[in-house]
């Protein structure tokens, strides 16, 4: 049997269904198209769409869940549930594609539909859930994505779907990546111990590109908690079935892997690992501006990863150039209202940035760091709470950057005092540490730090 989908005179998709019988036996069935059965041809659409998606193939499964989406419309009108599905799968559509504000507004509406329709403890309401948690997530609300995941959860094991609903481990991913992001790390292990036992119950094997990406991100619990060796593993193993096994070396899976595993390596500072670590955020990046566009969220935070690298191997130019584009990226996803303005990616984007501009000593450079550094104290707090590294970071660098301009001595010192107390106790092995202490001393700061 061949599925055949082509665009109709009439607009739309027209699907064709020939069976693989002898054309000359008088009892095979002949090739017939559904135009007249929209349910079926919208759930083969949406299915079929849904799938490509599923392999990272974004620009050939898109049209067909756009198409099966408007044929329920079409059809079925704004408030029945196959709309409602349609418009889950229209959420991680635009989701992937980075327009995070259409993709909420898609699974609201989702949402809205299944419970006038099911309720608020049915099955297909905690299905649209799972899509709410993916896109909190996805814009860096981890207290929502995390409530979200465990509503959506709590619903599913109420109704005794917990076993065999292949939502549910797509829910405890949900769950455990926010976990990871609160720094709920012993959470986060759990949760992840139970996803990946779920996922080789549900799939009945490990060799699956669900399973997999599942993997990867348990890496990033394990590098949080310091185990950094099997982090690598788990980066590397899921590296290799995506492009050896899977055949899919432009998946988005495997591009967040990259630069996961880039990071470790950089984070490891032993100078065998640089070359590698900068070919993968190279890599990345590449691929990212390919498949998600120049654009998208996460194609910044490329940016961002290979200006850390440039920092590291001294390139003070490009990193500054690095980070120039990623703050840029950033803020043209707030002005769309994409991401929000205290977002923490900017707030790291901008401190980055700030810092390897101090760090040159000139005042030229403190100059273009105050303002950056002046709006990263201000939105490092907004997600992540007060004294986090960042915002330690950030104060310092911005009192060392007063001091080079000559402006404002007793604010400078007060700041670079408190952003040191944040660093020191934080990570009071960091190289940056030291550099505050030598600054201090520099100041000839009296404030008792």
């Amino acid at each position: 049997m061949r599925i055949l989908i082509a665009d109709s005179a009439a607009g739309g998709a027209q699907i064709t269904i020939e069976c693989a019988t002898d054309k000359n036996d008088e009892c095979a069935c002949a090739p017939f198209d559904l135009h007249d059965q929209p349910e079926l041809a919208a759930n083969l659409l949406d299915a079929a769409g849904m799938a490509l998606l599923n392999r990272g193939c974004l620009d050939e499964g898109g049209p067909l869940i756009e198409q099966a989406r408007a044929l329920r419309r079409q059809f079925f009108g704004k408030h029945h549930p196959a709309v409602a599905a349609s418009q889950n799968s229209y959420s991680r559509l635009k989701r992937e594609r980075g327009d995070y504000k259409a993709a909420e507004a898609a699974v609201r509406e989702a949402l809205k539909i299944n419970r006038d329709v099911f309720g608020a403890k049915s099955l297909q309401f905690a299905t649209s859930l799972y899509h709410l948690g993916a896109n909190q997530l996805d814009q860096g609300d981890f207290d929502a994505a995390e409530g979200t995941a465990i509503k959506g959860l709590e619903i599913m094991q109420c109704l005794g779907a917990a076993a065999n609903d292949p939502n549910h481990t797509r829910l405890l991913e949900i769950r455990g990546r926010a976990e990871l992001n609160l720094r709920k790390v012993l959470q986060a292990v759990a949760t992840y111990t139970q996803l990946l036992e779920r996922d080789v119950e549900e799939l009945g094997t490990r060799d699956h590109f669900k399973y997999m990406t599942h993997v990867a991100n348990f890496g990033c619990v394990e590098e949080a908690r310091g185990h950094v060796e099997h982090a690598q593993r788990a980066y590397r193993e899921a590296i290799d079935f995506f492009v050896n096994r899977f055949k899919r070396p432009c998946h988005p899976s495997l591009i967040d892997i990259y630069a996961n595993l880039g990071s470790l390596l950089r984070a490891d500072r032993n100078p065998k690992n640089d070359k590698e670590a900068g070919e993968l955020f190279r890599k990345a990046l590449e691929l990212d501006q390919k498949v998600r566009g120049a654009g998208h969220v996460l194609v910044a935070n490329d940016h961002a990863n290979l200006g850390r690298w440039q920092y590291d191997t001294k390139d003070t130019r490009g990193a500054v150039a690095s980070f120039s584009t990623a703050i840029d990226v950033y803020e043209q996803n707030v002005k769309e209202g994409e991401l929000p303005p205290e977002h923490f990616f900017l707030a790291e984007a901008r401190t980055w940035k700030g810092r390897t501009l101090v760090e040159t000593g000139s005042p030229e450079g403190a100059a273009q760091a105050q303002p950056l550094l002046e709006l990263a104290i201000i939105h490092w707090p907004a997600q992540l709470g007060s004294d986090s590294i960042g915002e330690g970071v950030a104060k310092a660098c911005l009192g060392q950057a007063l001091f080079l301009q000559g402006t404002d001595a007793g604010r400078g010192c007060e700041l670079l005092c408190q952003g040191y107390e944040i660093v020191k106790n934080k990570c009071p092995d960091s190289a940056f540490a030291e550099r505050v202490k030598g600054w201090i001393a520099q100041q000839g700061c009296k404030c008792g730090c």
